[in-house]
């Protein structure tokens, strides 16, 4: 088949499909706008609780996060709105499509390998130095960028043209393959969602029972607002749904091709939002009081390693959804500071003074009665000023 009659050919599916990709280009538009309000509204907050602290890996993961996929979402919306009346043949390869759409699939691989990095250094801030969950996580953090790398290698860029305009993608790959690969890709963030939902929740577990054994009497509800259980489910649900949309495809349904788009974006919102709520409570690797003075040296660096590394991934969030913010920065003077976790700590943005502890997700829990209790045996908990 010549040249002209394939971009004949192709020229007429993309007529033929016009109805739904006018919508999905709306949609395109519509998710990343939500995207920016969102960074817009959030933007003080990000100023105070990640900029103003010291710098960790966790600062790290959230700046990439939110900024690679805000990149990502200029450059995609570029790709809708670009002129392309110029090209004089759809597939051509000096198309000013390929630059855009190529930048857009390097910025997407970027978000895609920033998720499983994420759960692994939240699931390293929970459960401290046990490595066999952060291994399984790491072997599958790679498979949906994998994936995605390989569909976007067997794709063409394209330039639409009148009436639509923008660019496109056509692919080179049969359908079935396409929808097999992308219930694989999503079954990947299901399952890593899934394995640090349950270590979380064995973890609250623990937590709960210690707590009994003490006479502190906490609910499990807050034990799982604090824990992040309602931003797993949230994000649990948003793949899962992922699912449903690749299976079964915009021809039934024009929602089901247009989520994705949306899946991204709240997939980023929720995990920003939960780094904002998280308080600062650093995890640091200390061993019991028996250790030896020669020892003193190496557990130094390996606290400073993992207060560097993992930061605040390990912390409790505040007990709402949304309840952080420019007014919770500055905690209320309290006389049972070690008792009240990070009540006592002076959130000035001069002066911040954070807290550190071998196991962060206990901090804030305490008797009524304002006495200090020690959760668990291992538990050392020191102070630290930031950086």
């Amino acid at each position: 088949m010549s040249s002209s009659t394939a971009d004949n050919v192709l020229a007429q599916e993309i007529l033929d499909a016009y109805a739904r990709l006018f919508v999905e280009n709306y949609c395109i538009i519509a998710s990343s706008v939500l995207l920016f309000a969102d960074t817009l509204f959030t933007f003080t907050d990000e100023v105070n609780r990640i900029w103003r602290r010291r710098f960790t890996g966790a600062t790290l993961i959230f700046v990439i996060t939110r900024w690679v996929a805000v990149a990502e979402r200029i450059v995609l919306v570029i790709s809708v709105i670009l002129p392309t009346v110029q090209d004089k043949r759809i597939q051509s390869s000096l198309c000013s499509c390929v630059p855009v759409l190529r930048t857009d699939d390097t910025l997407t691989d970027i978000s895609y390998l920033m998720f499983g990095v994420f759960m692994i250094l939240r699931v390293r801030g929970v459960w401290g130095g046990t490595w066999a969950p952060l291994l399984c996580l790491a072997l599958l953090t790679p498979i949906r960028t994998s994936i995605a790398i390989y569909v976007q290698t067997h794709y063409t860029p394209i330039a639409f043209g009148a009436p639509i305009y923008g660019c496109g993608a056509a692919y080179n790959i049969s359908n079935h393959k396409y929808t097999t690969f992308g219930v694989i890709s999503r079954l990947s963030g299901i399952t890593i969602d899934t394995a640090v939902l349950l270590l979380t929740w064995y973890k609250t577990w623990t937590i709960k029972r210690e707590s009994t054994r003490l006479g502190i009497h906490t609910p499990y509800v807050t034990l799982l607002l604090r824990d992040g259980t309602l931003y797993f489910l949230i994000i649990l649900f948003i793949q899962s749904f992922g699912i449903i949309s690749v299976s079964v495809g915009a021809l039934n349904f024009v929602l089901w091709g247009v989520w994705p788009y949306f899946d991204q974006v709240f997939t980023v919102i929720f995990l920003t939002r939960f780094m904002l709520n998280l308080r600062g409570v650093y995890l640091v690797d200390s061993d019991d009081d028996r250790r030896t003075d020669a020892a003193d040296s190496a557990a130094t660096i390996t606290m400073r390693f993992s207060s560097s590394i993992v930061g605040n991934m390990g912390a409790p969030l505040n007990s709402s959804l949304f309840s952080y913010g420019s007014s919770t920065l500055r905690a209320q003077d309290s006389d049972h500071s070690d008792a009240e976790g990070d009540a006592g700590v002076d959130w000035s943005l001069e002066d911040e003074t954070l807290e550190a502890s071998g196991d962060p997700l206990l901090a804030g829990l305490g008797r009524e009665d304002g006495e200090d209790v020690e959760m668990l045996p291992l538990d050392t908990r020191t102070r630290m000023r930031s950086a």
